[in-house]
Parts: structure tokens; sequence; C-alpha cells
């Protein structure tokens, strides 16, 4: 197909807890941009010092600053893994409990007119504008409705990575920032 030609797939997809963890892990790294990775960063830095400060503890080495330095040092480094692994988690159960929609599978007609789902009980029909973003991951394709919430495509659904190629052309031509992964 080439890159101009009309595109159609009907997905049937069926997400899993671990589909939803991963996206909601996604969906907080998108929310934070750039920012998460200087946090990751200062957070490693926080994690060595303090595990610095307790190895010197440890050994009985003089310390210039009191115990209680120690456990406000790791605030940063559990504030980000709280929220790099806890929260997805609470999320992802969260949103499973609460939907039928996500409890069943949700088929997708998808074609350069939009998308149009059909789930347990809903059904709606997506401009291509209503997209803000197009993310690729390894194993789904994230399509932002906003910075906080995206529609879970994934990749497994496709019939063949063929059409997997045809739809990044799709995402290409219809939503304005396309974030594909490079590496298989």
């Amino acid at each position: 197909m080439s890159s101009g030609a009309p595109a159609h797939f009907e997905l049937n997809v069926q997400l899993t807890p671990r589909d939803l963890y991963n996206a909601s892990r996604a969906i907080t790294r998108n929310q934070l941009g750039k920012s998460w990775f200087v946090l990751s960063f200062i957070s490693i830095l926080f994690g060595v010092g303090a595990l610095f400060f307790l190895v010197a503890k440890e050994l009985g080495m003089k310390l210039l600053a009191p115990v209680s330095t120690f456990w406000s040092v790791l605030i940063l480094p559990a504030f980000m893994l709280y929220l790099y692994y806890v929260a997805p988690y609470i999320t992802a159960r969260s949103m499973l409990k609460q939907s039928a929609n996500l409890r069943n599978a949700i088929h997708y007609v998808i074609s350069d007119g939009g998308i149009t789902l059909e789930a347990a009980t809903a059904r709606s029909d997506l401009q291509w504008a209503t997209f803000t973003k197009a993310q690729e991951t390894r194993d789904f394709f994230l399509l932002y409705i906003r910075k906080s919430a995206a529609t879970i495509l994934l990749k497994s659904a496709f019939a063949s990575k063929d059409e997997i190629s045809q739809f990044r052309e799709l995402l290409r031509r219809h939503v304005k920032t396309v974030s594909f992964r490079t590496k298989n």
C-alpha cells in the first residue's frame, strides 16, 4: 500500500492488567515530559548519596549530618519509584474495576475517516483531530486525547507487521505529533 492510499483496519483488542499497567507507565512519562529524565537523574544521585550515608555509618565513619538527613534524602527517590511503578499499578487496577469496557474486548475500525470503537457499553466515532499525539511502544500504540489520557491499541491485534507499517503511515498523515519506536 502506498503512503497516500486509503487504509482500513479492524482490530479486536482485549487489554490485560499488564497492558494497562505498561500503558499507564508510558502515559506517566508523557505527562512529565522531559522533566522525567531530570527527576530520574536527581533521584539516582540522591539514592547513591543515601547508600553512601548508610555505608559510612556502618563503617563507623564520622558523619557531618544527622541520621534524619538520610531519610530526607530518600524522599525523592521513593517518590519517583512510587510515581513510576506504584501509581500506574493502582491506576490500572482501578480502571479495570470501574470499566466494563476495559474488561471486555473492544472492536476498532480504523480508516482515513477516523476511528470507530465498539465496547461492552459504548460506541464512539472519533475523528483524527481528536488525537493530539501518537506514541509507539514495544507492545502498543497510544493515541493521546489529552496529555493524561490515551487510547491503547495493541500491536498484537494487527494481522501482520505490514499492517503495523500501514498504520504508522496513517498516523503520520492524520496526527500532528507522532513518536514511533525505532528499535525492534
